[in-house]
């Protein structure tokens, strides 16, 4: 899968409310670049990312 298309899936595991996979979609853009090259969108995951989570969500 493209980082592109990892991206379009993390986005769409966020807006199902299914982090765990969307943590695994951010971890394969993650891994094919440096943290410098994350684009504005791609750090707004991750921070969505590492916000707590409501108990009424998990």
């Amino acid at each position: 899968m493209s980082r592109e298309e990892n991206v379009y899936m993390a986005k769409l595991a966020e807006q199902a409310e299914r982090y765990e996979e969307m943590v695994e979609y951010m971890e394969k853009v993650a891994k094919t670049v440096d943290v410098e090259e994350l684009t504005v969108e791609e750090r707004n995951l991750v921070v969505t990312l590492s916000t707590p989570i409501p108990i009424s969500r998990q």
